[in-house]
Parts: structure tokens; sequence; C-alpha cells
């Protein structure tokens, strides 16, 4: 009862610290703009001029561009400045921007995660050292720009025709001419915050939403998602189970795991702002083009500036602002194309049923079902699969098999958003729960069968991307079958397998130690018109695959599937990233051990035929993704993580049986507080990440 009751008290914390940052005021925003416009002023990008420098970290483009202010104590009483700027269509990759007041220590720079956009703003914001001047500026500035890449980096201003005085607070440095007496002048704004705002972020989340009298369905959903979440903890099973467990105790361990899951997911659903998950506006288009509302793209496109969509999108620094509910973005999505979903998904009839019930809702009532749905259906998915594993093992701790795939804490993220690739996700669940069962036995020889069946025939019909999964398939299969005849599943030794476990062990704790001081491999973006040869791009990601590491996580690989949410804009802390890899390293290696203590031939066997499939998928995905897609992303690798984590998160469902009651409670409830724990702070940030 007391970790029954400690489980209880978590969730209520959980809910008490989202509804706090929810309910949290958002400072008002102030927008001054730099330049007024007039009749006759035209727009005109200025590009900044700039060269390459070789450092430690490859090239380096640095750019500047001389400007000039008129008063610069009007400049100093503001926080932050916005820029806007342009890429002329390419993608440079910001490593940081600053604005020098010259001649003093002042700078106004970008925060770390800052994206240059194209036809966007780029803000930079005061630092201390512009409180410590004691000498008037003389009011020229220097804007310098670092990225990386093969690109473009402009300033748009207005030009000032004959006739017309200066209107720009800021202006271009340098000659005029009859024609053009003064320099353009810098587009964008000085901006303040102030904390005396009386909004709160559900406020500013309602105004995303724009569900007008529906807007009380938030809130609904919202308490939905708690009252799940607390009803999980309450029937979870806690205790070890016997080798042949009741068909009770597997019921509520799936009600549990599924009623966990679903609510993760639904306040993913609500918390995340509209069109802020991946290619969500084109999956959306797709969804009215399904539903025959082609003729709502309009509506579509004015809902997206009301949530600056452009504004938030790429851009980790940027927040939606008190300022910007006041007013739409001007620019809406300048790429967003309805998906043709009959050609990559066999599962359009459940869109097209969801299309046909709201066809006469407005769209973002339309575009939450959608993501509600997708949620329940997550929900489902992992309830089927605890059931499933619970019936066909005999490990102690099989009911929490949930635990090890809800620790990725973008899962519930990828489960709801408006793509196909949320059925994608809940294929997965099954897939991963069907090679668990393989990896430890399944009694019934039947069970994981029809897991690994049902979750790869979900995962296909959702989408090619599936496909790669095959060769994973194929392993897990010979692999149950093997294990059907024990003499041919224990042809090693005791001796070999305590040898080349305990070496792998100690290997991949070496490569994992080793990563603190060495600089291991990354997977490069793709050049669409300079693809690399097949092979070299395959070694490149094996051999990052094959080098877990503490420090410098590769972006594609590894951090977003562990922590990118959003467009891979809000990414959790590189520290984050190094602990989920570290626990999961440290779950294989903890494997390793029990197999070379106990000098299981036939589990070892078993994990070696699933990591030679799991290797030969991930190099299908490699060949795939860059001839289709062209780089290789997290979230296309996530049907292969799972399988993974399965394997990893073994030692925690295989424990001893050994241990009393109350023990196997404490360790239950400790595991599943955990989980809640991580949602709880992954929540702060998400919520703290766009407002």
């Amino acid at each position: 009862m007391s970790g029954r009751a400690a489980l209880v008290l978590l969730t209520c914390g959980l809910v008490a610290v989202v509804t706090t940052r929810l309910i949290r005021p958002v400072p008002e925003s102030v927008e001054v703009p730099l330049a007024t416009y007039f009749p006759g002023m035209q727009p005109m990008a200025v590009e900044l001029p700039g060269l390459p420098y070789l450092t430690t970290s490859g090239v380096l483009q640095v750019h500047r561009l001389d400007l000039v202010i008129d008063r610069p104590e009007d400049m100093l009483r503001h926080q932050a400045v916005r820029l806007l700027v342009g890429t002329h269509d390419t993608f440079p990759h910001l490593v940081s921007a600053d604005l020098w007041i010259v001649g003093t220590p002042c700078r106004y720079r970008t925060a770390p995660g800052a994206q240059f956009p194209n036809n966007d703003v780029l803000t930079l914001a005061r630092e201390r050292s512009c409180a410590e001047l004691r000498t008037v500026p003389s009011g020229a500035l220097l804007l310098t720009v670092r990225y990386t890449g093969d690109a473009r980096v402009a300033l748009w201003t207005y030009t000032q025709p004959a006739g017309i005085e200066s209107s720009g607070a800021i202006r271009l440095k340098g000659p005029v001419s009859p024609e053009f007496p003064h320099q353009p002048s810098v587009r964008g704004s000085f901006i303040d915050e102030y904390r005396s705002s009386g909004g709160r972020v559900i406020d500013l989340l309602r105004q995303m939403w724009q569900l007008g009298r529906w807007s009380w369905l938030l809130t609904a959903m919202l308490v939905a998602a708690a009252a799940a979440i607390l009803l999980s903890v309450l029937v979870c099973p806690l205790a070890v189970l016997p080798a042949a467990a009741a068909g009770r105790a597997a019921w509520r361990a799936a009600l549990a795991a599924g009623l966990l899951a679903a609510g993760l997911s639904l306040v993913f659903a609500v918390v995340v702002p509209p069109f802020q998950a991946p290619d969500e506006p084109n999956h959306f288009l797709g969804f009215l083009a399904l539903g025959g509302r082609s003729a709502d793209r309009a509506q579509a496109d004015q809902w997206a500036r009301i949530g600056h969509f452009n504004q938030l999108r790429f851009n980790g620094a940027e927040r939606y602002r008190p300022v910007d509910a006041r007013q739409p973005q001007e620019a809406t999505w300048t790429d967003a194309s309805p998906s043709d979903f009959d050609r990559r998904s066999s599962i359009t009839f459940v869109w097209r049923t969801i299309a046909a019930l709201t066809r006469d809702a407005s769209l973002p009532l339309a575009f939450l079902t959608l993501r509600v749905v997708h949620a329940g259906l997550f929900g489902l998915a992992f309830a089927v699969m605890v059931w499933a594993v619970v019936a066909g093992s005999t490990a102690g701790f099989r009911h929490l098999v949930f635990i090890p795939l809800l620790a990725v804490p973008t899962l519930p993220f990828f489960g709801m958003h408006v793509s196909n690739h949320a059925f994608l996700v809940s294929g997965y669940v099954l897939v991963a729960g069907g090679v668990a069962l393989v990896f430890m036995g399944d009694r019934k020889r039947s069970t994981a069968a029809v897991l690994l069946t049902a979750g790869v025939a979900l995962a296909i019909l959702a989408g090619r991307s599936s496909l790669p999964l095959l060769p994973l398939i194929a392993a897990a299969a010979v692999a149950a079958w093997r294990s059907r005849d024990t003499a041919s599943s224990t042809v090693l030794s005791g001796t070999v397998v305590r040898v080349a476990a305990a070496a792998t062990a100690l290997l991949l704790l070496l490569i994992v130690i080793l990563s603190l001081f060495l600089d291991y491999p990354h997977v490069a973006s793709v050049d669409l018109l300079h693809r690399p040869p097949a092979w070299r791009y395959l070694l490149s990601v094996l051999s990052t695959a094959a080098t877990p590491r503490l420090r410098d996580a590769d972006l594609l690989m590894t951090t977003s599937f562990w922590g990118g949410f959003g467009w891979l804009d809000r990414l959790l802390p590189a520290w984050a990233i190094a602990a989920y890899t570290a626990i999961t390293a440290g779950s294989l290696i903890i494997l390793l051990a029990i197999i070379a203590r106990t000098r299981d031939a036939a589990l070892f066997a078993r994990g070696a035929l699933l990591f030679l499939g799991a290797t030969a998928s991930l190099a299908v995905y490699a060949v795939g993704t860059l001839r289709y897609s062209p780089d290789i992303h997290g979230r296309y690798l996530v049907g292969l993580y799972l399988a993974g984590l399965a394997v990893c998160g073994s030692p925690i469902l295989m424990a001893a049986r050994q241990s009393s009651s109350s023990s196997s409670v404490r360790r239950s409830s400790a595991l599943v507080s955990a989980l809640l724990g991580m949602y709880t702070a992954v929540l702060w940030f998400v919520l703290g990440a766009y407002f």
C-alpha cells in the first residue's frame, strides 16, 4: 500500500506541475517597429559579405555588415531586437549571431538553438555587459553572423526614396547617392517584456488552437489524461507475477499500460501547438483532401498565421507571446502541399472515416480529433502488447515491459501527431513486444508470432518506411524457431558464452567511457545535388550506431529519437540525451553480465540473432533513406530502436523471483515513479519551449 500511495502522490504531483506551468503568467511583450513604412519605399534584401574560416570543427562562414543608429541610447533601453532576415532559399546552420555596439562591450546575441530563417525574424537579446556602459556610443553597429553550410544570408531593408526622411531606427552604413540620399532602413522591431501581463500559458494555447466555443475541450482532454494516468497507477500490478499468471493480472497490466500510454500521448496532443509536429501542415492538408475539403485551404493558411507557424518552426529560440496572440503573422507556410496518402499508405479508410464524422466541424476541431484518435490508438497498442507479453512470458516482472519503451520521452509525441507515422508507431510497439517475447522465450510459442505479424502488418499498411524492419522480423522468427529445439539452441558451450558475453560487455563499456575523450563519427546531412556513394553513407551510419557516447551525441540518429520535439527544433538538453544513452548502454551491459554469469547459451544465441537482424535492418534503412528521404532520422528508426530497447530493458523484467513481496512492490514503484518524474520534467520543458 505504501508503494501504491507513493505512486498516487507522484501522479498528483505530475498533474500539479503541469497545471502550474499552464496557469503561469506570461510576460507582456511590447513590439516597436524599427522602420515606419511610407509609400514609395521598396523592400530590398541586402546580402551580408563574408569569408570561410577553417576551424578545428570544420569550415565556419563568418559574414558581417556595418550598420548605424542615430540614437544608440534608444536601442539600449530595449531588451531585444528582431531583424527580418532571408536566406534566398538556402539552409545555413546558425552557430551564432550578434549585433555589436562598436566601441563598447555591449552586444545583442542570439540564444542557443536559434536558427537563421528565410524571410522571417532573427531575435538578438541584450547581454548584461550593456548595463556597464560609461560612455556615449558613437552609433556604429556591426552585425556578425556565423554559420556552417553552403548558404547565403541577407538582411531585409526598406529603401528610402528621395523626398522621404529616414524613417528607420537602424540603417545601412555607407555613402549615399542623389537618387537615395538616405541609406536603406533595416526592417524589424525592438522587443521588451514586462511581468505585468495578465495572460497565462493556457490562454495563449487556446489562442493557438482557435477552437472557439469548443475551447473547453482542451481542459477536458487534460483532465481526462490526468484521470487515465491516475487510474493506471491504481490498477498496475506491482508485485512479482507467478510463472503462469491469472488472466486477471494480464488484464490489469494491459489496462494500466494502455491508460498510461494514452494519457501521456493525450497530454502531448493538447500542449504541443497545432502544426508544430513534423510535417503536420502537409498531412493535415492531405486529410482535408481525403474528406473533400480542399477548398478550406485558405482557412488553414489563416490558422497558421494566427499560430505564428513560420516564426516557431525550426527556431527553438522563438516563443509564442502575448504580442503574437494579438496579431497574426504576415507570412504563412511556403512549402505546405497536401500529402497524397492514397499513394503512401493503405489505411486511409481510418482518416476518411474521421473526415466524414468531422465534415461540418471547424478545422481546429477536426485537427484535435485526429490527434486524440491517434493517442487512443497508441494506448490500445500498449494494452495489447502488454497483455500478450504477460500471457506469453514467464518473467517475474514482465508486466513492466512498457517501461523501457515509454522511457523514450518523444514516443507519446510521435504516437499522437497528425501523420501516418502515428499508425507506424503503434505497429512498432507491437513489434517491440514480440521481440521481447522472442528474446525472453515465449512459453506458448505462438504469442510472439502473433504480435510480430500484427505489428509488422499494421506498420506496412501505414507506410513503406517500415519495410526495412523485415530483416529484423526474419531474425526474430529464426530465433523463435531455434528456441523450440533446446539442443540446437545450446550448441555453444557455457565457457564460450561466458567469455563472449563478458568481452562484449567490456568492449561496450570501453566505447562509452572513451566517448568522453574521443571524437566519434557523425552522420552528415545529405546534399541532394551531391549524394555520397551508398557504401560510404552506409559506413557512416553503421559506425555512428556502433559508438554510443556520453558526449557530442549525433543529431540525426540519437538526439532526434530521444529528444527531438517539434520540427527537430525543441531539443532536450545534451545532458539528458547523454543520460538516456548511459541508461540504455548500462542496461545492455547488465544483461550481458547476467548472460555471462548464468552461461545462458540460448539467451545469448537469441540475442545474437536479433542483433544481426537489427544490423541488417539498419543497413537497409540507411540505403533506402539515402535514395528516398534523403537523411536517416531517429523518427524513421523508431521500430528498430524500440525493438532494441525491449531487449536492453529485459533485465528489468527478468529480475529474480526470490525477493519478498514488499521489496518487489518497492522496486516496481520506484521504476514507475522514475518514469512519471521524467515526464513531469519533459512536459515542463515542452511547454517552456513554446511559451
